[in-house]
């Protein structure tokens, strides 16, 4: 079922796999509250919790690696590890919950894994920064809100973290 919003702005139909993007920073944990309570509004929804580890360019450091180990392997077991000791205890025990961390450009990863996953919503949080340091740093959340396929959920976050959503 596709989600619909009709005239009167109400949201028709139901988001079964939520996607919440971390990159651990604060402007990150301050979406997870709604990326979980979109998750709990929707009885039956998977919570997807996703870190994208960003390889260097330099991968010369590769070669210091025994043969048999995958460094990007390594990276994507440890943020999975991670994830989970970050957020396991913030999600309720009725939300099903999935973890996962895959390596690559950040924007590509994202959009992969959530046409992949089928994701219904995607939640990310977004600093605000001035147009300089936009430049300089990139845009993430930007790049990734121009090319997804689905409804995203923007959190911005200032001086100070957005309330969290009230509980029913």
């Amino acid at each position: 079922m596709n989600t619909q919003v009709p005239l009167d702005g109400l949201r028709v139909g139901h988001y079964r796999r939520v996607l919440f993007c971390t990159d651990f920073t604060p402007q990150a944990d301050a979406a997870f509250d709604y990326a979980v309570d979109a998750a709990l509004r929707n009885t039956g929804s998977t919570l997807y919790l996703l870190h994208v580890v960003q390889e260097p360019d330099a991968q010369f450091w590769r070669n210091y690696m025994p043969a048999d180990v995958d460094p990007g392997d390594l990276l994507c077991k440890k943020a999975e590890e991670r994830l989970r000791d970050v957020y396991r205890d913030k999600v309720p025990g009725q939300v099903k919950l999935t973890v996962k961390a895959i390596s690559g450009d950040p924007v590509q990863a994202i959009l992969w894994f959530a046409e992949e996953e089928k994701i219904d919503l995607l939640v990310m949080g977004r600093a605000r920064k001035g147009m300089f340091a936009k430049w300089i740093t990139g845009n993430v959340m930007g790049r990734v809100a121009s090319r997804a396929n689905c409804p995203l959920l923007v959190i911005p976050v200032g001086d100070e973290a957005p309330a969290a959503p009230e509980k029913e």
